[in-house]
């Protein structure tokens, strides 16, 4: 059938030549919302939303294998000791997380560390 022969009237039939026999294609996606993932470090550019640990937004656009579904870790390792304080008792270490930016960088009690 030619494009011009297309009517208002034959829309279903041209539809039904076009799309007849094909199967809807069920794509199961690999992660949920909420999922934690580890992202390419590898990308510069970002295009769709993600958020990190601390709720930030993270935009960009990422193909499948660019993530990687991980389980929330339990323990987070430290880069450094930025500086402490206090006494021997209740003493704090102001710690730059490995991994992380600047920005997460958090006071600890010294019984936390591992």
């Amino acid at each position: 059938m030619r494009p011009v022969d297309v009517t208002p009237e034959r829309v279903l039939e041209v539809y039904n030549n076009l799309y007849h026999g094909l199967k809807p294609t069920n794509n199961k996606t690999k992660f949920k919302v909420g999922d934690y993932v580890r992202i390419s470090r590898e990308k510069q550019t970002f295009e769709k939303g993600l958020e990190d640990l601390d709720k930030d937004a993270i935009q960009g656009t990422f193909y499948e294998a660019e993530l990687q579904k991980v389980t929330k870790p339990e323990t987070f390792k430290i880069a450094y000791i930025v500086r402490s304080k206090g006494k021997k008792g209740s003493r704090q270490h102001f710690v730059h997380w490995r991994g992380y930016p600047e920005k997460s960088r958090s006071w600890i009690l010294d019984s936390d560390l591992v």
